[in-house]
């Protein structure tokens, strides 16, 4: 397939993650403002920098790696499902925005993936695995984030409850602190998500000091995924052990207080910011690809997920004062 990537500010991870693709995925072209980086990006590629969609040649292309935000990007999906080529965008989308772009890749017989990525990072996969083999709907869950991450934390905390719908905003909390606090429900679970509403006035990240932080509680204990990035921990509820008979509160207090389900030694933030996020958007690559090539659709594709997410994130971003964040 034939792929061209929009925008190289995050759009340069696709670049990455195209190069040695194994889903015979090939890049033919970037579009881009111009800027020296763009200019610079495409040249070391070998490719052509375009300036905008209309400068793509009509059936030049199958895929469009969409990594621009907001109205722009929206357009940009439009542009290129209305020219024939699938399409994997880049989250947050508005609900009418995806509507319209679902509706329009169904129409044309075309594959419209959106990309919240962290959920497909290797060290979120333990906190998902234990998630997917529980019998049990959890008590409650609790999110820590930040605007930029309020999306994508959504979209785990739906994969992790194997769905999210319904989804319900009961109170929020707002202020002239630091978090904003909104409470509700998701696929019977409540839930309270606190999102950071004060970032720093520049914008790149370094003022996010919590991104991924979600813990699901059952009778039995509390499952945490820290960050993104790991670590994953299981932390067992000892119950009423004056109530056991003696050997098996024995073994109940032999039990490790907390279990670690990750690798002992931590990534790298290179590897962490580098290379798993490279795989994870290789990942997304190929999901579509495989769509496109046999018609099975992931269930983290599903329009129904897709939908609810978008939803449930204009929801708390509305109830936690956040729009336009």
């Amino acid at each position: 397939m034939r792929v061209v990537v929009c925008g190289t500010r995050y759009g340069s991870a696709y670049v990455n993650a195209l190069w040695g693709h194994d889903a015979g995925l090939r890049l033919v072209g970037i579009v881009a403002r111009g800027s020296d980086r763009s200019r610079d990006l495409a040249a070391r590629c070998g490719v052509p920098l375009y300036r905008s969609e209309r400068e793509v040649p009509r059936g030049g292309v199958d895929l469009a790696c969409v990594a621009v935000p907001g109205a722009a990007g929206t357009q940009l999906a439009m542009d290129f499902l209305e020219r024939g080529a699938h399409v994997l965008a880049e989250h947050p989308v508005e609900p009418a925005d995806l509507s319209a772009a679902l509706a329009e890749a169904r129409t044309r017989g075309l594959v419209y993936h959106l990309n919240a990525h962290f959920a497909d990072l290797e060290t979120v996969w333990p906190f998902l695995a234990v998630c997917a083999r529980a019998t049990e709907r959890p008590l409650f869950l609790t999110v820590a984030t930040n605007p930029r991450a309020l999306y994508s934390s959504l979209d785990l905390v739906g994969r992790a409850l194997g769905g999210l719908s319904p989804f319900a905003v009961r109170g929020a909390l707002t202020g002239d602190g630091p978090l904003a606090t909104v409470h509700g429900s998701a696929a019977g679970v409540s839930f309270s998500i606190q999102c950071q509403s004060r970032l720093t006035e520049r914008d790149d990240g370094r003022g996010t000091w919590v991104s991924h932080r979600v813990a699901l509680t059952w009778v039995t204990g509390t499952l945490h995924l820290l960050e993104a990035a790991g670590p994953v921990l299981w932390m067992p509820v000892a119950g009423p052990v004056e109530e056991l008979p003696p050997a098996e509160a024995a073994a109940v207090f032999a039990q490790p207080a907390w279990s670690l389900l990750t690798p002992a030694v931590p990534p790298t933030l290179r590897e962490h910011l580098a290379d798993h996020r490279d795989r994870a958007n290789r990942l997304s690559l190929r999901r579509l690809a495989i769509e496109v090539r046999t018609g099975h659709r992931a269930p983290e594709q599903d329009p129904a997920h897709l939908l609810a997410v978008s939803y449930a994130w204009q929801e708390v971003c509305d109830a936690a004062g956040l729009r336009g964040s």
